[in-house]
């Protein structure tokens, strides 16, 4: 965000799971693959301990600015 008067509200949001984890951690990267004027789409993986992909989600959330 580029000033403490930005905020994010989401749009959609998505997940794929592709496979079970029965135990264990889990971990999440998140990147930003594109923005368009006020929108940002982002894609997350998750990851087993083994590093195996278990699930995948897309988010869009829109970008509003506070009044003053």
């Amino acid at each position: 965000l580029e000033n403490d008067r930005q905020r994010m509200v989401t749009a959609s949001a998505s997940i794929r799971y592709l496979r079970p984890v029965n135990s264990g951690k889990v971990s999440c990267e998140a990147r930003l693959k594109r923005k368009e004027d006020n929108r940002l789409f982002f894609i997350c993986d998750f990851k087993n301990e083994q590093g195996k992909r278990v699930a995948q989600a897309k988010y869009s959330y829109f970008l509003i600015s506070l009044p003053a």
